[in-house]
Order: C-alpha cells, then sequence, then structure tokens
C-alpha cells in the first residue's frame, strides 16, 4: 500500500494516494506515514479547492492535515520534519504563536533547518500584539537573528536578506536599523538583480533616509520594470515629485 500510494502522489493522484496510505497505516502505523498522508490530503485540497476563505483562496493546512502530523509526532516524538510541516501550516493559518513553537522543536531537533528557520522568522516577523495591532519588540529581535543564521547558512540567497531587511526596517523604533535595512537590500539586489520586490522595498527605505528623490524614484521604476506592479502608485508620486521639484527650480530662477 505504501509503495502504491507513492505513486500515486507523483502522479498526483492524491485522493487514491490518501486511501493507500490509510491502508498502510492501518497495516503498520508509522510516523512518515502519517506525514505523507497529511502531505496528499493538502495536495488535494489545492487540487479541488474544497476548503477555502471568503476570498475563495485556498487553506493551506486544513483540520485533517493538522490532525495527521499531531498523530506522527504522538508516534514519533522526534519527527522533526511533522513539527517542521505543522508549522509551517500554522503559518500561514496566522496562528504565529503556534508556528514558533513547533519550528522552535523542529530546529532543536536538526539546527540546519532552512526552512524551519525562514517561517520562524517570518512567525517573529508577522506576529502581533494581544490586541491584534501592536508588534511585539522582541519579535522583530528574533526575526532577525533567525535571517541572520539563515544567512551565515547560506549567504547567497537573496531572500534572507530582503527578510533581514523588513524586520530591520520595521523594528527601527528600538535601534537604528533603517541603514541597516537598506545594507541588506543592497546585497538582495546584487544577488539578485532581478528582484523588483527588494526594489520597491530599497526606495521606501531610501525615502524614509534621505527623502524623496532621483534615487528612490529610479529604484521603484526598475520595480515595476521587473514586474512589481505594486510600485505603479509609488511611480505616479514620483511624476509629481518632478513635476513639484521643476517648477521650484524656475521659481528661484
Amino acid at each position: 500500500s505504501y509503495s502504491r500510494a507513492s505513486i500515486k502522489y507523483e502522479f498526483k493522484d492524491f485522493k487514491s494516494a490518501i486511501q493507500d496510505y490509510t491502508e498502510a497505516i492501518k497495516i503498520r502505523p508509522r510516523s512518515e506515514y502519517y506525514v505523507l498522508r497529511a502531505l496528499a490530503r493538502d495536495q488535494e485540497n489545492q487540487k479541488t479547492k474544497s476548503f477555502t476563505d471568503k476570498r475563495g483562496r485556498v487553506i493551506y493546512g486544513t483540520p485533517d492535515v493538522l490532525m495527521d502530523l499531531t498523530k506522527a509526532i504522538e508516534v514519533d516524538p522526534n519527527n522533526s520534519l511533522a513539527y517542521r510541516l505543522r508549522g509551517y501550516y500554522k503559518y500561514r493559518n496566522k496562528n504565529h504563536d503556534g508556528a514558533i513553537l513547533d519550528l522552535s522543536i523542529a530546529i532543536e531537533l536538526n539546527p540546519k533547518d532552512l526552512f524551519a528557520l525562514e517561517y520562524r522568522g517570518l512567525a517573529y516577523r508577522d506576529n502581533e500584539g494581544q490586541d491584534g495591532t501592536i508588534y511585539i519588540d522582541w519579535d522583530f529581535t528574533n526575526a532577525i537573528k533567525d535571517f541572520t543564521k539563515l544567512i551565515e547558512l547560506d549567504p547567497n540567497n537573496s531572500e534572507w536578506y530582503f527578510n533581514r531587511a523588513v524586520c530591520y526596517n520595521l523594528s527601527d523604533r528600538i535601534g537604528p536599523y533603517t541603514s541597516l535595512s537598506l545594507d541588506d537590500l543592497n546585497m538582495a539586489i546584487i544577488l539578485n538583480p532581478r528582484y523588483g520586490r527588494a526594489y520597491a522595498y530599497r526606495a521606501s527605505v531610501k525615502e524614509e533616509l534621505f527623502g524623496k528623490g532621483d534615487e528612490s524614484c529610479e529604484d521603484f521604476k526598475i520595480s515595476v520594470r521587473l514586474g512589481y506592479s505594486n510600485a505603479n502608485r509609488s511611480i505616479l508620486y514620483c511624476k509629481q515629485w518632478s513635476i513639484y521639484f521643476l517648477l521650484q527650480f524656475f521659481l528661484l530662477i
């Protein structure tokens, strides 16, 4: 049943794979079988869109998926993959505290788990206060630590630098971090010159540091050329700024 289920999973017949993994679990309830069935269930949901939110977006980590991962952990408390996946799904469902707990255990079991480190960093970054509006300063500090660790393990990944830059910028109120944010964005763009989102974010950081100017507007323009359409509104603002600058120039002469 296990081998047959794996073949069906590879051919994207997730419904049949779920049935075969269920049979395999009845014969021998191994931890990895529960993990594989959880993955098959999640893939089937993405394929059929059986569980969606109010906006019609597919929900990741539905209750049956989380139940399988919990069962996998009960069978084998040292299954780092089960903790990693359950933490990831909790993050996708905005259960940041739960995600941090599971991903921390996954990292304890496997300190070089890049996936777990990334999503714990994101969970720390996106975590909010109890009222849902106030971000917690120490969460930003922990997020920065996780992305710094990722950079140490994999220094050529532009995504790590970008995410740390965001954390530096968001945590500016607890330290002079905006300039560090700019340094990380420069590195992210060096590593990936087609990183449109990084250009847009760098433009915003430059505005914070130096005010509206040609450099930030140029970054917005590059971002749009690279397909990051969220910067379009900023391009319009840049044009308005250019007109204002020219008017001021002509009034002075």
